[in-house]
């Protein structure tokens, strides 16, 4: 990497007092290994007051500097520029910055364009840092930045130099000292507002975990070997905030991220992970032992439901076997069962057992906690914005683009003929035409959808009189009629298969708790009979009552008495 970009934002205040008024714009930083003569160069419309870029060479690029020292990273050369105002760019004038407050966002900017860290669009960060040692200090005209932050949606969090760092602000400047609590108590209402003391503080607040372990293992530094001296300055805690205790860190993120159901993110934790250990040649420590035991620890339901396996693939696993020691097989081999897709295959209810099947680790609780979740799942799957985006909207843009010379057809080959390209259209338009269809099947598909889609009304022979006759709509009701009985059946096929995928049907334990879960959610909503039944009467029926009250295609009332 020759080359890396980071952005953070900046509060711009234009006059002082009560006139003084604020804008948010981004600072942008670009961190380059290609040796110029200047490591510090300022470009762009929007020009940076020589003081400002004094202040930067003098104590920003030396902290940048040390950190990346102690955490063995090259030093960089530094292009800085800035987004320049609407305003400003259309009377072609750039605006200037100037004072020390953009120091704060300069140097996270300069820092995470050095280590490829993500500096969060949501956050504003304001403050002087006075010296090498990384102090934050209280900048000008507060309330005003406050206020530019309160009015951008998009901002959630102010960071800020803490005003009681020392008594200096309250007894050279009291009225602004006065000021200042107020407009902080005010704006906690619309966002967070942090104060901060040094740059380890502002750090902290800036970078969440997940980017630091990301930045750690692309960049190198993941718990990389870091040497204490007696005396430890703000960028020896820095640099031991984002190396030290890699390990736990990266576990505690890809565990945040495997129960939040977010298969993308553990999935590239896991890749980037084993990619750092892959380019140091060397199998990461006892890697498998520990990631089955995190797995173990997710809810059955949402590694089932929610994860999709493999998180890593065969060949990234078995690239490590030239490194594998004796010593390490057995975990290797654990590493590849955890991964893979047989980890996301149904989970019977023995998963709540421990390890040593003789213990039961309370088997009741846990499952009723398992079908909770699976029912919570189902749901969010099936509501009806869920089911009108996934099946409804491609359906619906298929039928919309199929064109028609008339509403009415000569004959019953015209007719089939018609149905038949309309089907292909709907299956090709819905990625759900997987090979070519020969002409005879694709016809005698058609025809059995317009037999399903009119069973009440005569079937194909109705359908074809519709068309023929150009009653009720003529053929274009005909297609709109196939159209909603697809997505009828799609619904219905989802639904199902969503239910097969959550419940072992051969697992009676995990079959009750389910259905005791169901009743339980939905007991004032379901018939008497349903309210005083047990959930093993209708364990056996699970896909029928839940599909049936979900899609409410199925009398389910009809159910209770059908043992």
């Amino acid at each position: 990497m020759t080359s890396q970009t980071a952005r953070a934002k900046t509060v711009l205040v234009f006059g002082g007092g009560d006139e003084a008024t604020s804008v948010i714009t981004d600072l942008i930083v670009e961190a380059s290994t290609i040796v110029r003569r200047s490591r510090m160069r300022f470009c762009g419309e929007v020009s940076f007051e020589p003081n400002l870029k004094a202040h930067g060479r003098r104590v920003l690029l030396p902290l940048v500097d040390q950190i990346c020292d102690l955490l063995g990273l090259e030093h960089r050369y530094f292009t800085i520029s800035a987004v320049n105002l609407g305003a400003a760019s259309c009377r072609d004038r750039g605006i200037s910055i100037g004072g020390f407050s953009a120091d704060a966002p300069l140097f996270c900017a300069m820092f995470a364009a050095c280590c490829s860290l993500d500096i969060p669009t949501s956050v504003v960060a304001t403050g002087h840092i006075a010296s090498r040692e990384g102090d934050l200090r209280f900048v000008r005209n507060l309330a005003a930045k406050l206020h530019a932050a309160v009015k951008d949606e998009n901002v959630t969090r102010f960071i800020y130099p803490d005003h009681k760092a020392d008594d200096s602000l309250a007894n050279l400047a009291p009225e602004e000292f006065e000021e200042i609590e107020p407009v902080i108590r005010g704006a906690h209402h619309d966002l967070a507002t942090v104060a901060v003391r040094n740059i380890v503080e502002l750090v902290k607040n800036v970078f969440s975990e997940q980017s630091i372990i990301r930045g750690s293992l692309g960049v190198g530094f993941f718990d990389f070997p870091l040497t204490m001296p007696r005396v430890i300055n703000a960028a020896h805690s820095v640099a031991f905030s984002l190396a030290g205790d890699g390990a736990n860190r990266f576990f505690r993120c890809l565990h945040r991220a495997l129960l939040d159901g977010n298969s993308s993110l553990a999935g590239t934790l896991l890749n980037e992970f084993l990619d750092f250990h892959f380019r140091k040649s060397c199998y990461p420590h006892q890697f498998g032992e520990r990631l089955d035991q995190l797995l173990a620890s997710i809810p059955p339901a949402t590694l089932r439901l929610r994860i999709e396996f493999p998180l890593v693939s065969e060949e990234g696993c078995d690239r490590f076997k030239p490194f594998i020691t004796e010593a390490e097989k057995d975990d290797f081999e654990l590493l590849k069962k955890a991964v893979s897709k047989d980890r996301g295959t149904a989970i019977s209810s023995a998963s709540i057992y421990n390890r040593d099947t003789t213990k039961a680790a309370q088997p009741h609780s846990q499952a009723d906690e398992s079908a909770r979740i699976t029912l919570d799942f189902l749901l969010a799957e099936l509501d009806e914005p869920s089911l009108a985006r996934k099946i409804d909207l491609p359906l619906d843009n298929a039928r919309a683009s199929y064109r028609m010379g008339s509403t009415i057809v000569t004959g019953n080959g015209a007719f089939l003929e018609i149905v038949t390209a309309f089907l292909l259209h709907v299956l090709s338009h819905t990625n759900a035409l997987r090979r070519p269809v020969q002409p005879e099947a694709a016809r005698a598909q058609a025809l059995d959808l317009l037999q399903r889609t009119f069973a009440k009304t005569g079937g194909y022979a109705e359908a074809l009189a519709i068309a023929t006759s150009g009653t009720q709509g003529g053929l274009r009701a005909v297609l709109d009629s196939a159209t909603e009985q697809l997505k009828h059946e799609k619904r219905q096929a989802y639904a199902l298969y969503l239910l097969d995928k959550a419940i072992d049907p051969t697992d009676w334990p995990c079959r009750v708790a389910f259905m005791r879960a169901f009743f339980n959610r939905f007991r004032n909503s379901l018939p008497l009979e349903f309210q005083q039944a047990s959930p093993e009467r209708f364990a056996n029926r699970y896909r029928e009552v839940v599909a049936g009250f979900i899609q409410n295609s199925l009398p389910v009332k009809r159910l209770v008495h059908a043992r």
